[in-house]
């Protein structure tokens, strides 16, 4: 073990990796001596807190049945090397140092390390993450608007510049712009804004001097045109070059050629062609400056925001997570390996990622100092992935890092492909197999990269665009080993292929929902032994299938659903915990008296109702009304609101209430209610605190998705990865690409994106299409394969008129080469 090591697991769909990734860890300490230090230097880092509390249950299961010599143990033991007095030692260290046991996501291990060094960077101990990047961008601004009312007038002059910019030179409209402008920031402050913004004089100076200059280029060429006698294809023309900026600005046929523009397309003169070309350039750049300046107002709030994100982080302690990110790997660069660990108080020897195809340059920057070190010691780096399951490159994912980490490292690197797929039955894997396989070859590769980035009547612009063989190459190559094979024989697998007729994308769309509710209906009796799940691509298309299931009389669960604000007690507890806070707020007050908690409690007739709002408080009225009630149920919680915790003082009501004795079915929900409040209670929230906190938090809190639920998961394809069901349903597959509004360009400058793109910001833009359109075909890979039995794929007879070239058309030509008919038509 101490010959440095990199394992590279590559592991596709139902490849068994998390099976992988836990047997190594159980090789790794079968090494090691059994002591809470040698645990503490083995860091498993996974994608998400769930995955994490997975692989640290099948850690402890795996060691207990080594431990135990069961069947699965000595299968276990002779695959790992790990004996059954060494796995009982652990198991021993584990449940006394559970603390110890290393297995997290890689946000979580980089802001442990940076509260470590908290105070040698200059930040508070007790400094707090703040995820929600919109919930910080928004206090940031709510602070600099406050600043706007009392009178800073450098401040005031910006936000007139961004105004100016908003409705002058984006021509945009609408009474409040705020919203727009706060979409701007948080755009500006995901790119990390880099480079220095251009001041006001330059802007107005630069954009008039260019505009000049094409208005001079092309009046000098319209004068030349005249004087070798060219006639324009069309008169219409002539009218454009006289005010070039006007028409030019958005439309593309400057770009055709001086011959492409005359009539007969014959032979242009030399000094025409040489005035055209000159025209071309100068509009360029004006084009491309024009993109530029148009941000410089925002970036110039965006650098007052920045400095108010500081301040926040300064005052309370909150940092977003980019932000830890950045300072982790400057103090790593700077000041060295044993800082942290001198902090730590432990040193990491042994590393182990999963889905590594989803971490992003920054994370990986920010580890690597860390798994250098560790390299140079005799340590080991283990890593699992897959890059035709890259589905985050938009969050920041680069599946690059998978192929290019082994070569910045000094330690030999070992391939441990995992050929097997465990998951599904015999006819899909050769389903999928064969699907996925026409990718790697590279005519279809180029094919449906020329048709994702260029329209069919754009097919000579195509022909020599670099990014088309760039995509092609990636597309090959990302799917050239997606063949599996079976482990064992297992027959059977069905795959059912529903073409849906329809002229338009609203016929196609009702129609396909029409099938779909014909086929559930069908196999309604399915939903109580099997796992069904339907897979889309958006949170509107699932509340609206499970709106349809619940017409049918199907039980469905979608991930809103499960969101705990969608518990009616809850918002009630929280109505009333608001109450407690602040007693004159009505609204809190109505929505708790309205509630099922209070029903029974309180006696208050609808003339109650008809008086509120006049004159005086709800609660006055309420202690006229209902006297005795007030006493009983809400004049204590008043009393001791002021005194007692959070906790303490939701546990009093859930008491008082008979809360889970009324109402069982919310158990889940009041569970993960209370460990919320303890938890926000622990980050020393008081009721004020914990109340917001709750407003900023609760809404991306969702409760587990029950294995034993007998109900249809209605899920996105993003939430399904990772998972498996008996059958799968794919309604929606038609997917196409979406502009960016923004692009970074060379050191950092941000540009706005406006067809017809100037040359450089073009680049960009075909970059970033080329990226979505690899993560589309992603996308399909990981909604194909989490089938264990049955795929039922839905898919419009032909494109819908209108509409651009997607992943609709990619399922359709394929499945037509693989002999698929329309039998349902």
């Amino acid at each position: 073990m101490n010959k440095p090591c990199i394992l590279r697991i590559e592991a596709s769909a139902g490849a068994g990796k998390t099976y992988r990734l836990t047997s190594r860890y159980l090789e790794l300490l079968a090494n090691l001596e059994p002591h809470p230090q040698t645990l503490r230097s083995v860091v498993a880092i996974t994608f998400t807190n769930k995955a994490a509390a997975e692989m640290k249950e099948r850690i402890v299961k795996n060691l207990k049945n080594i431990a135990l010599a069961t069947e699965e143990g000595k299968k276990l033991a002779a695959q790992t090397g790990l004996t059954p007095q060494a796995a009982a030692k652990w198991l021993e260290i584990i449940f006394e140092h559970f603390n110890d046991l290393q297995v997290r996501t890689i946000d979580s291990l980089v802001f442990s390390i940076l509260k470590g060094i908290a105070l040698e960077v200059g930040l508070r101990p007790d400094l707090e993450a703040e995820l929600k990047e919109d919930v910080l961008l928004a206090r940031a601004y709510d602070r600099l608007l406050l600043y706007l009312r009392e009178g800073d007038t450098a401040l005031r002059d910006i936000f007139r510049q961004v105004l100016l910019t908003f409705l002058e030179i984006e021509a945009r409209s609408g009474f409040n712009p705020e919203k727009a402008i706060r979409k701007m920031l948080l755009d500006l402050f995901r790119y990390e804004l880099k480079g220095r913004p251009l001041q006001n004089n330059q802007r107005n100076w630069m954009l008039k001097d260019m505009a000049e200059d094409v208005a001079n280029a092309a009046s000098r060429f319209l004068v030349a045109a005249e004087e070798a006698g060219l006639k324009f294809r069309y008169s219409f023309w002539h009218e454009k070059f006289l005010a070039p900026l006007d028409n030019f600005r958005a439309t593309p046929f400057w770009k055709s050629s001086a011959a492409d523009i005359f009539k007969g397309r014959g032979q242009v003169p030399p000094e025409v062609e040489a005035l055209y070309a000159d025209f071309q350039e100068k509009l360029e750049k004006y084009l491309f400056a024009w993109a530029v300046v148009r941000l410089i107002p925002y970036a110039q709030l965006y650098e007052k925001l920045k400095l108010e994100l500081e301040r926040l982080r300064q005052e309370y302690g909150l940092i977003h997570g980019g932000g830890w990110i950045e300072i982790v790997e400057r103090v790593l660069r700077e000041e060295g390996i044993p800082l942290v660990y001198c902090k730590l108080g432990t040193r990491f020897r042994h590393f182990l990622i999963d889905e590594f195809q989803d971490t992003s340059r920054a994370q990986w920057e920010a580890l690597r100092p860390l798994v250098e070190e560790a390299l140079a010691r005799g340590g080991s780096l283990t890593y699992v992935g897959d890059v035709k399951q890259a589905i985050y490159v938009w969050r920041g994912g680069d599946p690059g890092l998978f192929k290019e980490v082994p070569q910045e490292l000094p330690a030999e690197l070992v391939d441990d492909p995992l050929p097997y797929n465990w998951r599904a039955r015999e006819n899909l894997v050769a389903f999928n197999n064969r699907f996925f396989g026409l990718l790697a070859e590279e005519g279809r590769a180029r094919y449906v990269a020329r048709r994702f980035l260029y329209a069919e009547r754009e097919e000579e612009r195509a022909k020599n665009c670099p990014h088309v063989g760039e995509l092609a190459g990636f597309i090959t190559e990302t799917f050239q080993r997606v063949q599996q094979e079976l482990p064992e024989e297992r027959p059977g697998g069905q795959i059912e292929i529903v073409f849906c007729p329809g002229e338009d994308l609203h016929t196609q769309y009702e129609e396909i929902l029409a099938r779909l509710e014909k086929l559930l209906i069908q196999q309604k009796e399915q939903v109580a032994h099997k796992k069904i799940a339907i897979l889309v691509r958006t949170n509107d298309q699932a509340e609206e299938i499970a709106h349809l299931l619940f017409e049918i009389g199907i039980p469905a669960v979608t991930e809103n659903a499960l969101r705990i604000t969608s518990s009616q007690v809850v918002k009630a507890l929280v109505s009333f915990l608001s109450f407690l806070d602040y007693p004159f707020n009505d609204v809190a007050l109505a929505g708790f008296l309205r509630s099922k908690i209070a029903k029974g409690f309180l006696n208050l007739p609808e003339k109650f109702w008809k008086g509120a709002g006049r004159g005086n408080t709800l609660l006055d009225l309420l202690k006229n009304y209902d006297a005795e009630g007030f006493n009983n149920h809400l004049a204590p919680f008043l009393e001791k609101a002021g005194f007692l915790s959070p906790y303490d003082l939701v546990r009093e009501v859930f008491a008082h209430f008979r809360i889970y004795e009324r109402f069982p079915e919310e158990e889940a929900f009041l569970h993960r209610f209370l460990s919320l409040v303890l938890a926000f209670e622990q980050e020393g929230a008081g009721l004020s605190g914990f109340l917001e906190r709750w407003s900023e938090r609760a809404a991306e809190e969702r409760l587990g998705l029950p294995e034993e639920l007998s109900a249809v998961r209605v899920l996105t394809i993003h939430a399904a990865k990772g998972l498996e069901f008996d059958v799968v349903y794919l309604p929606f597959l038609h997917w196409t690409l979406k502009t960016p509004s923004l692009v970074t360009l060379e050191e950092g400058t941000l540009g706005y994106v406006q067809s017809p793109y100037p040359g450089p910001i073009k680049d960009k833009v075909m970059r970033e299409k080329a990226a979505q359109a690899l993560e589309n075909l992603n996308l399909l890979y990981v909604a194909f394969t989490r089938a264990k039995e049955e795929l039922y794929i839905f898919i419009p007879e032909k494109r819908p008129e209108r509409a651009s070239f997607g992943t609709g058309d990619i399922v359709r030509q394929f499945l037509a080469e693989l002999g698929y008919r329309n039998y349902a038509s």
